[in-house]
């Protein structure tokens, strides 16, 4: 059975789309790592709002 889930999550520093997108993956796990160069990559994923 699939389930949708949606999230809001808010970069917590200035970021392009792409890194924003590799960030989300990453810390999701669809994705097995991520570039040093990203902004990103320090942070951990924090979301805003939950709705399942």
């Amino acid at each position: 059975m699939e389930k949708e889930i949606r999230i809001n999550v808010v970069a917590p520093v200035e970021c392009t789309d792409e890194q924003f997108q590799e960030w989300c993956e990453y810390c999701l796990g669809y994705r097995g790592g991520i570039s040093v160069d990203n902004p990103l990559h320090e942070y951990d994923l924090e979301a805003t709002y939950v709705d399942i």
